[in-house]
């Protein structure tokens, strides 16, 4: 079974109680994140590297390089969740916040947050950081 969206892995999980083999693809890394964490893991007992594989996600210095060279909108994506952010939709006129995290403090009633900016490639400069 192949589902070229598939999203939340309902499909999946159904072929995989079915018994029969199964291809997912999504194009959101978080869509991806979340079903081997939810559906493959910890709801059917799946162990990634034995039971599946995930490919096209970064794990480890090159492939982020790669995906930089390659998308970099999709790599300051991929980077803002995985500090478990969450991204900023706009592509321009953002003022550099590529997306927030979102936190609690102890007796304080609002949530925090804080701006996540990426930055990339052989340009990146100290004054990067500080501004």
């Amino acid at each position: 079974m192949f589902d070229p969206f598939c999203g939340c892995a309902t499909t999946l999980e159904a072929a995989h109680n079915l018994n029969r083999k199964w291809i997912g693809v999504d194009i959101a890394i978080h869509a991806v994140k979340r079903i081997a964490a939810i559906r493959l893991r910890d709801r059917l007992g799946l162990k990634e590297g034995t039971d599946f594989t995930i490919e096209g996600i970064p794990h480890t210095l090159a492939g982020a390089r790669d995906l930089w060279q390659r998308a970099p909108y999709h790599f300051q994506k991929w980077a803002v969740e995985q500090v478990d952010g969450f991204v900023t939709t706009w592509r321009t006129g953002d003022g550099g916040i590529d997306g927030r995290l979102y936190f609690a403090l102890p007796n304080t009633p609002t949530l925090q947050s804080m701006a996540i900016e990426v930055k990339g490639g052989q340009e990146v400069s100290i004054r990067d950081l500080r501004a």
